[in-house]
């Protein structure tokens, strides 16, 4: 069954979600499109997803019960991370993040706005 089917009410026990959404795969490690120029990706297809993800996340929020929901995607891109945190942060003000790996020294974009500090990134290339 999907989980977006899933009806919260019949998971009132729920307290964690742990979402890891389809994504565009840009930062999984053999992958080459992190050497294309950001004018070839298709940003088309990134926004996409980043509307599903922000689709997904919106309902793991709506379980009555929920207290932790972690975010985690393959992607490098700041549409479907940061982005997507910023969105959902705006639409449910009730939520709030918490810093996950506090030692993990690469951080979420400061650009993108307050908070994304509290973000963990990776560099495939340099972090493994």
């Amino acid at each position: 069954e999907s989980f977006l089917k899933a009806d919260p009410k019949n998971y009132e026990e729920v307290k964690i979600i742990i979402v890891d959404p389809t994504c565009s795969g840009s930062g999984m490690i053999g992958r080459v499109d992190h050497l294309l120029r950001s004018s070839d990706i298709d940003l088309a297809r990134v926004r996409k997803i980043a509307k599903f993800q922000k689709t997904i996340l919106s309902h793991a929020l709506s379980f009555p019960s929920v207290e932790y929901v972690v975010y985690s995607t393959c992607s490098i891109h700041v549409q479907e991370n940061e982005r997507v945190v910023k969105h959902i942060l705006q639409n449910f003000p009730e939520f709030q993040l918490r810093k996950a790996l506090p030692t993990w020294t690469r951080r979420g974009l400061k650009k993108e706005g307050k908070g994304m500090d509290y973000c963990v990134r990776t560099n495939p290339s340099e972090d493994l």
